[in-house]
């Protein structure tokens, strides 16, 4: 069976309306978080996702949530018990200190994180609900988290890029975590604690200029969206550059990348 856009997007709205309602804090991320936010902000985005190729099965994969670990056993008896989800038993067991996978039909699988994102590099949102930073938006992480956690890719893909461009197109750099804005402060006061995060944060940023660069290049974006989009993006890496850097990030820039600089991320298995 398929699953649209749409529909899968309703689903994680539903799901996570539903847990807020019983006092369980869950937050969309990952590219269904851009979208949306996205689609809430502006009629057309659909259309322009379609243009570049980002609606389908490019964005339609697995749901991905994220949650406080404090409230771990509340949020598994709302998701087996209430949602009828089937958990994914050995995975469980052997990560659901810090990741749970559950399954809906043959639809999807929903894939929870708790209290920090592990990729190439690590995002904080704190353990304890009010605590934390996921009730700084609803019902998907703060504009500011999700584009930290584009940013933390490695080895980024194109749909990313595309997401990325998306968020700072639709909105302005601020100094707070307010629901329209992208924090710029916390952005590069995050980097400045890690070299790595950093290098590969101001290494994506230059190739989302240079992505919309290429699809305004091609016709399927204005010109327009470019300007506002590269205009936006530098002003965020001067203030990643200016923003000033821990002792740790000073050491480990000396190395460089004569040493691994990220965590090497493999597929999960989920049998």
């Amino acid at each position: 069976m398929e699953i649209s856009t749409e529909q899968m997007m309703q689903d994680a709205v539903n799901l996570v309306t539903d847990a807020h309602d019983r006092n369980i804090e869950l937050r969309v991320i990952g590219g269904m978080g851009v979208y949306i936010h996205s689609h809430s902000h502006q009629s057309d985005v659909v259309e322009l996702y379609r243009r570049v190729g980002r609606v389908g099965h490019s964005l339609v994969g697995d749901l991905d949530l994220i949650a406080y670990s404090s409230q771990r056993k509340d949020i598994v008896n709302f998701l087996e018990k209430e949602k009828r989800l089937v958990p994914n038993i050995r995975f469980n067991f052997m990560f659901g200190f810090k990741r749970m996978i559950y399954e809906k039909t043959d639809l999807y699988e929903i894939d929870l994180f708790f209290d920090k994102l592990q990729y190439s590099h690590d995002i904080l949102f704190g353990s304890k609900r009010n605590q934390g930073r996921l009730e700084l938006d609803f019902p998907t992480i703060s504009l500011t988290d999700l584009a930290l956690s584009k940013l933390q890719i490695h080895k980024i893909t194109m749909k990313d890029l595309v997401d990325l461009d998306l968020l700072f197109l639709l909105h302005d750099l601020g100094e707070d975590d307010s629901h329209e804005t992208i924090n710029g402060t916390r952005i590069a006061q995050v980097l400045a604690q890690d070299w790595g995060f950093w290098y590969d944060a101001h290494s994506n940023l230059k190739e989302a200029i240079a992505a919309c660069d290429t699809l305004s290049s091609n016709g399927k974006t204005p010109i327009a969206h470019y300007e506002t989009i590269k205009l936006r993006i530098e002003k965020l890496l001067t203030a990643i550059d200016n923003a000033p850097k821990s002792g740790n990030w000073q050491k480990r820039a000396k190395v460089g990348t004569a040493k691994p600089w990220y965590r090497e991320v493999e597929e999960v298995v989920r049998t």
